[in-house]
């Protein structure tokens, strides 16, 4: 059987033309979210001193975001659902509807 050729070498020129991206792309994924995790742990902190900021808030979706990557942030945030019970039913179902806004928005790019 033989090979076309000419069909290989576009698919090599595809997998070249590619190298290194997807890597360079999950790097700078993990960038944003950690700079937004922080960013939104830093309002929550002085939100907490500030009356115009929700610090409480903040500090929740900075702990939510972060709890991707950081394992204490997970855990944390398992602790607070364990103690808060209804704010774990609210939180999930905020979490899955962004969920899908996201996967909405990641698929139309």
């Amino acid at each position: 059987m033989a090979v076309n050729s000419k069909f290989v070498l576009q698919g090599v020129r595809k997998l070249s033309a590619n190298f290194g991206k997807d890597e360079l792309n999950q790097k700078r994924k993990r960038w944003l979210i950690l700079l937004t995790g922080w960013g939104f742990i830093l309002l929550g902190i002085a939100g907490l001193f500030l009356p115009i900021l929700q610090g409480i808030l903040f500090l929740l979706i900075g702990l939510v975001i972060l709890s991707s990557e950081y394992v204490w942030a997970h855990s944390l945030l398992a602790k607070l659902h364990s103690r808060f019970p209804k704010m774990a039913a609210h939180s999930h179902q905020a979490f899955e509807k962004a969920r899908s806004l996201m996967n909405r928005t990641s698929t139309d790019l």
